[in-house]
């Protein structure tokens, strides 16, 4: 797609790849199991969503109905994915929410489930990652894991992810970035049109183009 920054050609660097052990993988797929009873590691998909980032810069949230809308598009789309909310034990009731607003046999949630490591895990069985620009965007980059990051006020240009797997989405808007070291990570901004002029459509154009090549 257009808007693939190549972040990593940019600095010449490839992050360090981590590799699961059967056992990591084996323990990762029972708990998904746990969601999904006929989840099936050989035959289906898991799509990650991470609607989270830190509440240290909330302007980097996308809506939470955007993710809604989302992840209904994706299970509408191919029967054979399922989709994990991911994120923190504080925003374990949050995300439940959201997960029961959506209504699926094939959408649940792993927040405040996993250790860092069982994450890491999750993410190498998984098929695609969709994330704010937050934590998981970066653990990502050390497994083979596509990723697509949505960017707003900060800038993918420093605080990309150092994988040639990341797909960015970032408008390059007048006023951002507007988050930085000299503002202390702090913006006034209360309309974050850098987020809001992230459509769901073209965040699903780029699933369409990374999961039927996985078919």
């Amino acid at each position: 797609p257009s808007n693939k920054i190549n972040i990593v050609d940019r600095k010449n660097i490839r992050a360090p790849k981590y590799f699961p052990s059967s056992i990591s993988i084996n323990k990762i797929c029972e708990k998904v199991r746990n969601k999904f009873r006929e989840y099936d590691y050989e035959k289906h998909k898991i799509v990650l969503l991470n609607p989270n980032a830190s509440d240290l810069v909330p302007v980097r949230k996308w809506e939470i109905e955007n993710f809604i809308t989302l992840a209904k598009l994706l299970i509408r789309h191919w029967n054979d994915v399922y989709i994990l909310f991911t994120g923190g034990v504080s925003e374990k009731k949050d995300i439940d929410r959201i997960v029961n607003v959506i209504n699926s046999c094939r959408v649940a949630s792993l927040a405040g489930e996993t250790e860092l490591v069982e994450l890491i895990d999750l993410y190498s069985i998984s098929s695609l990652l969709i994330t704010n620009d937050s934590g998981p965007a970066h653990f990502a980059t050390l497994t083979s894991t596509p990723t697509i990051v949505l960017f707003g006020p900060e800038t993918p240009f420093l605080f990309g992810p150092l994988s040639d797997r990341s797909y960015i989405i970032y408008k390059k808007l007048a006023c951002s970035p507007c988050v930085n070291v000299f503002n202390h990570r702090f913006s006034p901004c209360n309309n974050n049109l850098c987020m809001k002029t992230i459509s769901v459509e073209e965040v699903f154009e780029i699933c369409k183009n990374v999961i039927d090549k996985l078919a």
